[in-house]
């Protein structure tokens, strides 16, 4: 029996999840800063690199052989996800790679043992959440940002272009301060929106309310790039005043560097 075409598709997008989680994993675990909040879980047989700090000396002197000590993540946690449903987001790569950073911290979550759920949606199975991703059915539109559920004992982690005002975002983290207890931002853009890396007259079309303009792209250059760049100044200022994790990615870097810098910055 043959499997439909959005079954087939679930199954290839679980297995890239997967890979990307399992590289991640193996990052953490060699990094310098991977024994930080982690605590015993297993042995591995020593490979030659490996952090002397971690052999696991009892099990070398009852099996004369050399074991390093595989940690896990000390304190479990809750995640709640806000993924932002906004037209711009569908630009570019940006669908994709918003929709990777969910399924696998999802992914990463069920392996640590942490709660896990992506807004407005209560706890989920996680190929629920995944299929859920796949067809466009997850998100929240920024009109909707201050009206998710509160729950005080997670983290909240929010995934999205941050086009929106500074204002709209101040209002926005003075809800959510008083319901979640950390909040995280990650801004995903796409490389063409950072570096306007266009040539000769293009027709540009606003994703958000569809108005178009025909325009030099080398004459506009300069002047885009500088309201971009006051804008992502102006997020960063308002984020930091408020204490809140920022971190900007396209897709310059492999997505499971992006999320493994997250984890190792927590």
């Amino acid at each position: 029996m043959s499997l439909r075409f959005n079954e087939a598709d679930l199954i290839e997008f679980a297995k890239t999840v997967e890979l990307i989680a399992s590289k991640i994993l193996d990052g953490l675990h060699e990094s310098r800063r991977g024994g930080e909040g982690l605590e015993f879980h297993s042995s591995l047989p020593y490979a030659e690199g490996e952090d002397v700090r971690r052999i696991d000396w009892k099990r070398m002197a009852s099996s004369d052989r050399v074991y390093v000590r595989k940690f896990d993540r000390e304190e479990k946690t809750a995640w709640s996800i806000l993924l932002d449903s906004s037209p711009s987001m569908a630009y570019g790569e940006k669908k994709l790679q918003s929709r990777l950073w969910v399924a696998v911290i999802g992914f990463l979550a069920k392996c640590w043992g942490d709660k896990f759920r992506v807004l407005p949606e209560d706890y989920q199975p996680l190929d629920e959440v995944f299929e859920g991703l796949l067809q466009s059915k997850l998100g929240i539109p920024p009109e909707a940002f201050d009206q998710i559920e509160p729950e005080p004992e997670s983290r909240l982690l929010v995934i999205s272009d941050f086009f929106q005002d500074s204002s709209f975002l101040e209002n926005c983290l003075e809800t959510w301060h008083e319901h979640y207890k950390e909040i995280h931002f990650i801004q995903i853009l796409d490389p063409k929106e950072k570096f306007f890396d266009f040539k000769d007259v293009i027709r540009f079309e606003d994703m958000e309310s569809s108005a178009r303009l025909v325009l030099d792209s080398g004459v506009v250059k300069k002047r885009y790039q500088a309201e971009f760049e006051h804008h992502q100044n102006e997020v960063r200022r308002l984020l930091s005043q408020n204490g809140v994790f920022f971190e900007s990615v396209s897709g310059m870097q492999a997505i499971e560097l992006q999320i493994q810098g997250f984890f190792e910055s927590l």
